[in-house]
């Protein structure tokens, strides 16, 4: 069954989690040492109003992917591919006619063939739930402002994914998460200003 989720999408926004690859902009400017120390890990996606805009890495993490461009295409498309594979999170890319661009290599992991490029994003979530998926994106890409839903898995048996949905400017993108236990009172929609995404576990 699928549901919406109301705030916090998280437990604690002020308190990030081990793990987690992505902050709000306002929790970074508060925890940024925290933050700091979990960039020089792993790169960290910052959200500004509910969307990724920036990514927080290291010198290391960056002048690696410099040096990996130089060797066989363009800096900023190799640049962009690697950290993207980088983000612990479940991370899909679609266009406005919801067919998958591009995903982390936590999605390929966890869907495979399912979010191949080219693919129908609504096979993410067995045919049942689709409706409500396709509510979600439609209503994403007119309002221009971000959703959260939580869907079960059409890849993994029992396995449901908490997904946040936000506007692009060539779709949308769906970043999730393991969520095996939803708690009822949490059904309805909600804000996202300091949204938390914690580790996905595959």
């Amino acid at each position: 069954m699928a549901m919406i989720v109301t705030p916090p999408f998280f437990a604690d926004a002020s308190m990030p989690r081990s793990g987690d690859s992505c902050v709000t902009s306002s929790i970074l400017v508060r925890h940024f040492g925290l933050w700091g120390q979990r960039a020089a890990k792993s790169p960290v996606a910052i959200l500004q109003h509910g969307r990724p805009r920036l990514m927080l890495a290291s010198c290391d993490h960056w002048n690696a992917l410099v040096a990996k461009a130089a060797e066989t295409a363009s800096v900023g498309a190799i640049a962009a591919v690697e950290v993207l594979d980088a983000i612990s999170d479940l991370v899909i890319g679609a266009n406005p006619k919801a067919v998958v661009t591009e995903t982390s290599r936590t999605a390929r992991t966890h869907f495979g063939r399912i979010v191949e490029p080219g693919a129908l994003l609504e096979t993410i979530t067995p045919e049942a739930n689709r409706a409500m998926l396709h509510d979600a994106i439609r209503n994403v890409l007119a309002s221009g402002t971000e959703a959260m839903l939580v869907l079960p898995s059409a890849a993994r048996a029992g396995r449901t994914i908490r997904w946040l949905i936000v506007p692009q400017r060539y779709g949308i993108a769906l970043i999730g998460r393991n969520d095996p236990a939803i708690d009822p009172s949490s059904i309805g929609n909600t804000e996202t200003d300091d949204l938390v995404c914690p580790e996905t576990r595959t």
